[in-house]
């Protein structure tokens, strides 16, 4: 059952998933993933809540709170950017292992394109 679960094709972009062995990653993944369930769940509970106080007394307080908990919802499984974690976000949202992009930063670095002269 799980070998047909990790084979789905919509699973191969798992970062976890595509580096079978590496405990740092997928334990990544997985607390980043509940971290989204928590703030979802918070989240609509809140919206619940905010629900039933509408017919009563709508305040700024009330307002706050749904600002938060989305803010919550929204910033769920992404790095602290002071959390100093191996991933950066990159421009299009997704997580950049910061090894690796040092990596190819070095190997761009001793690229020569300039021409040889011959002798």
């Amino acid at each position: 059952t799980l070998e047909t679960l990790v084979s789905a094709p919509h699973l191969s972009v798992v970062p976890c998933l595509r580096k079978s062995g590496d405990r740092a990653l997928t334990r990544l993944t997985v607390t980043e993933e509940f971290a989204k369930l928590a703030a979802d769940t918070g989240w609509h509970a809140e919206l619940a809540e905010a629900e039933e106080d509408v017919e009563g007394l709508a305040d700024e307080a009330l307002t706050w709170r749904l600002a938060e908990a989305a803010r919550a919802r929204a910033q769920a499984g992404r790095p602290d950017e002071g959390e100093g974690g191996d991933f950066d976000i990159g421009p299009n949202g997704a997580l950049i292992d910061r090894e690796e992009r040092d990596a190819l930063e070095s190997l761009l670095s001793k690229i020569r394109f300039d021409k040889k002269k011959r002798s």
